[in-house]
């Protein structure tokens, strides 16, 4: 039997949908390459304004408002929690800190936004910025614990997959925007492990370009 016109038409506006979203998945990956630049600037404006050194001194549990992290940089711009605020609402959209909804309004209209420090990101920073922060890890970690790290790997020599030109593309951007930043080779994070009082290093997984590893006390 020949398919009816409902099924026809039907198909055809299944398949026009699934088009729809490439073609608009395609504009917003597009859209995010134009402003890619803004991520890296926005950390080193973080790391300017003591940012993480801010959360990590109030605790391990701590959460901080916009306003909180305003009053503890000194700042005596009235926007500047509001400014604070939506460059750390990017940070956290990149895992790079937590954030939640404070439950006690004090009179605002709308509940507040808490940010606290997520974990550490290594391929921003040097190899001597990463020692000091890995070494800390290691220091506040039982003697049977370990630290988890998330980060792409890239090879020794020059390949030609997606996931190495991916990965040669990040580290010239880390070049260019964060000064001793750069993509690493598993030796080299071998080489961060050990130079920081590790024991081993353990390439557990792999997921869609990235590698989970587990830094071993």
């Amino acid at each position: 039997m020949s398919p009816s016109q409902e099924t026809i038409k039907g198909e055809a506006s299944h398949i026009s949908q699934e088009g729809d979203v490439q073609h608009e998945d395609g504009i917003v990956f597009a859209l995010n390459l134009i402003s890619s630049i803004m991520l890296p600037l926005t950390v080193r404006s973080a790391v300017e304004l003591d940012i993480f050194d801010i959360l990590a001194q109030e605790g391990k549990d701590a959460k901080l408002s916009a306003n909180d992290i305003a009053f503890k940089i000194g700042s005596k711009n009235r926007e500047a929690p509001t400014m604070l605020n939506r460059l750390l609402r990017l940070l956290a959209s990149h895992s790079m800190l937590y954030c939640s909804l404070s439950e006690d309004r004090q009179g605002l209209t709308s509940p507040q936004m808490l940010y606290s420090l997520a974990p550490w990101i290594l391929h921003d920073w040097s190899d001597e910025h990463c020692l000091k922060l890995l070494k800390n890890c290691h220091k506040a970690i039982p003697n049977d614990g370990k630290v988890i790290v998330v980060d792409s790997i890239i090879p020794i020599l020059p390949e030609s997959t997606m996931v190495a030109k991916t990965g040669f593309q990040a580290d010239l951007m880390m070049m260019a925007q964060n000064p001793g930043g750069k993509e690493r080779t598993k030796d080299e994070f071998m080489e961060l492990a050990l130079g920081s009082g590790f024991s081993d290093i353990k390439f557990a997984c792999y997921f869609s370009g990235f590698w989970v590893m587990e830094f071993i006390k």
